[in-house]
């Protein structure tokens, strides 16, 4: 589940093949990516790239390691704030969703019919 190996190559439709281009690269282009974490927030990627570019460099194979870190946001200005106003956000959040729990709570016991049987000590 964590490993995922990506295999292929390009190549053109259109137009004479160049003079130096490989014919025949089916695996020309390999990449590794293997998740670092279960969740996949944290991802270490390996590559090998063919790639032909023209007549003055050729053809260049790229190889590379990289580190990837992947976070979610609900707003684009969220990427700006720092982790301790998150943090203060998170806490201010949690602190309203106990008020309006212990609001909903008290407005229940207001709201709820007293049995007859307890509404004869109130009429003596």
């Amino acid at each position: 589940d964590r490993l995922t190996v990506s295999v292929g190559s390009d190549f053109e439709l259109e137009g004479p093949m160049q003079a130096n281009q490989q014919k025949n690269n089916l695996a020309g282009n390999i990449a590794l990516n293997y998740k670092l974490s279960k969740d996949g927030k944290y991802m270490l990627l390996v590559y090998r790239k063919n790639d032909y570019t023209g007549t003055i460099e050729g053809y260049v194979i790229e190889t590379g390691v990289g580190f990837i870190i992947s976070v979610d946001y609900n707003q684009f200005k969220d990427i700006f704030t720092s982790a301790d106003q998150r943090k203060k956000k998170r806490e201010i959040n949690r602190k309203n969703s106990e008020i309006t729990k212990s609001d909903s709570a008290k407005e229940a016991k207001e709201q709820a019919i007293i049995p007859p049987s307890e509404n004869k000590t109130n009429e003596k």
